[in-house]
């Protein structure tokens, strides 16, 4: 019988042992990935130099022979994200600016020399047919002299809306017909130089095929400075 003061034989429990075991493997494995990464970057090292010695090569061949050698152009670093959508929204502001001034210059090329606009007062239908009875003499007889004339007879917009829509689309002749002159046959014939600004207007301007095409005429030819001094 064993007494009681005799010691243990049983081996204890140590955690510590444990840990320090698991804290080499861990380590093993920290080792074992970071060769592999080191035998990958190196391989990619060795491709590049590879690749620039074989640049190194073609360039003294082609020196040697009198050639230029012309580097190939490096790839650009793409831009963030953030500024490639500023880009797309600048260049698609600037094709629409583009379009419209497009637009602009071939409505200004299509545009008509004269435009004869028709005033008269809402619903006086009698009034009315007067007004632009004249208003069909007067495109006639421009035509018939070679003019690219147009009536502007719509009743959407007044006059003075008509005048600033054609003098943007660069007509800056026009002929005026109201009441009273419908029914003295005459008209007013007007001459802008700036789109907006005052026009230069001759009143009581009969409506006859020589008189009316002459007087067209010398408003066309006329300069700025001469319009202001005649107003």
């Amino acid at each position: 019988v064993k007494s009681a003061t005799q010691p243990c034989t049983k081996k204890s429990h140590k955690p510590g042992a444990s840990r320090s075991a698991e804290a080499s493997s861990a380590a093993r494995k920290r080792k074992g990935s970071s060769s592999s990464s080191s035998s990958a970057v190196s391989e990619s090292e060795q491709t590049r130099k590879a690749l620039q010695r074989a640049r190194q090569q073609e360039a003294l061949a082609l020196r040697a022979e009198g050639k230029e050698y012309t580097p190939t152009k490096r790839q650009r670093k793409r831009k963030p994200k953030e500024r490639r959508k500023w880009d797309e929204r600048a260049a698609s502001k600037l094709q629409a600016k583009r379009e419209l001034g497009k637009k602009l210059r071939k409505e200004k090329k299509g545009a008509p020399e004269v435009v004869v606009v028709p005033i008269f007062w809402k619903g006086q239908a009698g009034q009315r047919g007067k007004v632009l009875t004249v208003c069909a003499d007067v495109q006639r007889m421009l035509a018939e002299a070679g003019k690219r004339v147009e009536v502007d007879a719509g009743h959407k917009y007044t006059p003075g809306q008509k005048f600033a829509h054609w003098e943007h689309r660069g007509t800056m002749l026009r002929v005026e017909v109201g009441p009273r002159e419908s029914e003295r046959g005459c008209c007013t014939v007007a001459r802008t130089f700036t789109p907006g600004e005052p026009a230069h207007r001759v009143e009581q301007v009969q409506v006859e095929a020589e008189g009316l095409v002459a007087e067209l005429e010398r408003l066309a030819a006329l300069k700025e400075e001469e319009g202001d001094a005649a107003a």
